[in-house]
């Protein structure tokens, strides 16, 4: 059972510039409660934009659909990608190892 800290959280790429929270809210709800969806716009010093996003979800298996549901499907004028966020990944995994101390006698 995941923890309450635990986020369902996916990546969203190549968003078209005029996307907006609402535009991933509408794509992605037909797959379960979202908690949050957020866009970024990332400009460089050329002035060139990546327009990404990411949507939580308040469930695993509602993630897990919507990454297989629209992974390579069209919002706005483009195709996105869609996969699961690297800190999902991160934060899921369980690590039972703990040290206190050190093993080392005086």
């Amino acid at each position: 059972m995941a923890s309450e800290d635990t986020e369902f959280k996916c990546f969203v790429g190549h968003l078209d510039s005029d996307t907006e929270e609402c535009d991933l809210n509408d794509a992605f709800s037909p797959f379960g409660d979202i908690t949050n969806s957020r866009v970024i716009h990332d400009t460089d010093y050329n002035e060139n934009s990546k327009v990404y996003g990411f949507v939580t979800f308040k469930d695993e298996k509602s993630m897990l659909d919507a990454i297989k549901g629209l992974n390579g499907q069209k919002l706005g004028y483009g195709t996105i990608t869609v996969q699961e966020a690297k800190s999902t990944r991160q934060s899921r995994r369980i690590c039972r190892r703990v040290r206190v101390g050190s093993k080392k006698k005086a």
